[in-house]
């Protein structure tokens, strides 16, 4: 029996120190966007290539691969029908992070002459002003998430009778190493196209409507509308976020302070907690630096009011066709 026993053991040994492997549990997790339009891209393959392990991207271009023995060495090869095969290390793999695909069609495609035949996109932002690394990106003010049923902002066209195809959000989330105790990868929520009350500019009646419900991580967001046929009568219009309050969507903010301290490379910055947590809401919307200042509006108690943010912009865009 003890003879046994050895031998288990020193067949255990050679496992663990076989070159080229490594036991260990590792997920890899972002999103895949177009290079040039950094619009989202379903259905693309990812493979986890010694490993052998695939999955497909979701509808917002999403995947999630989990393995439990990676190989030294590995690389992740993602491919999709009209994009040039992507092959990247997994020792340069950053949890969360957005993974660009270079189209790969050099023919000429066919041009459809339709009336509606020029496309802009309203409030732009880039996978870049998502970056949890940006100094610029946060939550934006707290208030917008446990007092405000919804936040809208503010949207001109170039003339009447424009189509609204798509909507776009940014959603926070946070550092990789906090992605275990941050804001999870659930959250349910409501977006509305609505018009504008010519008496006093706040968001007025609703247009159309769309519910979405995310079980991943995210960071950017594509709603679509365009089989919804949102058609605007004028030259403003309001997308507003509306926060569902269910348990689904709950998550605790800590609230707290930057303490800063000082070492032999310089400053840095270290999060207190300041005993004053709050139940917030999910989707938490992404901010950044802005130069031009938009006009939104929150609901609270249901009476619309100015929202002020003059440094900084929710990401929030709407695509259109004129």
């Amino acid at each position: 029996m003890k003879l046994h026993f050895y031998h288990l053991l020193v067949l255990f040994g050679l496992l663990i120190c076989r070159p080229g492997a490594v036991f260990a549990q590792t997920t890899y997790e972002g999103q895949v966007l177009d290079r040039n339009t950094e619009a989202v891209i379903p259905s693309a393959t990812v493979v986890l290539s010694k490993a052998r392990i695939a999955t497909r991207t979701n509808e917002q271009g999403y995947f999630s691969l989990y393995s439990t023995s990676t190989v030294e060495k590995d690389s992740l090869v993602f491919t999709c029908v009209g994009y040039k095969t992507y092959r990247m290390p997994v020792s340069v793999y950053k949890r969360g992070m957005f993974i660009t695909l270079q189209s790969s069609s050099t023919e000429l495609k066919e041009v459809m002459i339709r009336v509606r035949k020029r496309t802009k996109t309203l409030g732009a932002f880039t996978r870049d002003d998502l970056d949890p690394k940006g100094s610029s990106l946060g939550w934006g003010y707290p208030v917008s998430f446990y007092t405000a049923q919804m936040y809208a902002k503010l949207f001109e066209v170039p003339n009447q009778n424009a189509v609204v195809t798509s909507i776009d959000l940014g959603r926070w989330q946070p550092g990789p190493d906090a992605w275990e105790t941050q804001p999870g990868k659930t959250s349910m929520f409501k977006i509305h196209i609505m018009t504008i009350n010519p008496a006093n500019g706040a968001p007025d009646s609703i247009l159309a409507t769309k519910e979405i419900s995310l079980q991943d991580r995210s960071r950017k967001i594509s709603v679509r509308f365009d089989s919804t046929s949102v058609i605007l009568t004028s030259t403003q219009f309001f997308v507003a976020v509306e926060w569902l309050r269910l348990p689904y969507n709950e998550y605790i903010l800590k609230r707290g302070f930057i303490l800063l301290e000082y070492d032999k490379k310089g400053r840095t910055n270290t999060w207190q907690n300041g005993g004053f947590d709050r139940m917030i809401y999910q989707p938490i919307l992404a901010q950044y630096k802005r130069q031009t200042n938009t006009t939104s509006w929150q609901l609270v108690n249901g009476v619309w009011a100015l929202f002020k943010h003059p440094a900084f912009d929710f990401a929030l865009s709407a695509t259109i066709n004129y």
